[in-house]
């Protein structure tokens, strides 16, 4: 009888492990198509409004960097815009952080070389690293 016992129990601890399994694969595979997804939401996103990312007879130069956020359930884009001008022999930096689905704006960064200001959901910054830390969270999760 105990043989019994230690064999049913066994077998429930194995059925309980391959149906977790199978649950954590799922998951696995529904995040892997979310971000793929994302990916490819994004790439026509910047191709549609950048092409190649050189503007201006290449004064202008603009590149991205995608997210699916698990948590919220968002796909993100940060776009990073590089000016330059050679009148003046300087430039300027530009990042928005943004949602590609909803059109939603999350964040802006602006770095002009003589002042910069940035700003997540209201949390006003004053420095790139500043705007890293605060767009960190979005880019992991």
């Amino acid at each position: 009888m105990k043989k019994i016992g230690s064999v049913m129990s066994l077998s429930l601890l194995v059925l309980f492990l391959l149906v977790g399994c199978a649950g954590f694969l799922e998951d696995s595979k529904v995040d892997y198509q979310l971000q793929e997804r994302c990916g490819k939401k994004c790439e026509e996103f910047f191709k549609e409004k950048y092409g190649n990312g050189i503007l201006n007879d290449g004064k202008t130069i603009v590149t991205y960097q995608n997210h699916y956020n698990k948590k919220l359930k968002k796909c993100l884009i940060i776009l990073n815009t590089n000016f330059f001008s050679k009148n003046i022999n300087k430039g300027y930096k530009e990042m928005f952080l943004f949602d590609v689905n909803y059109h939603r704006d999350y964040g802006f960064f602006h770095n002009s070389g003589r002042f910069t200001f940035c700003d997540v959901e209201r949390n006003r910054c004053n420095s790139e690293e500043e705007w890293v830390s605060l767009v960190k969270p979005y880019m992991e999760e």
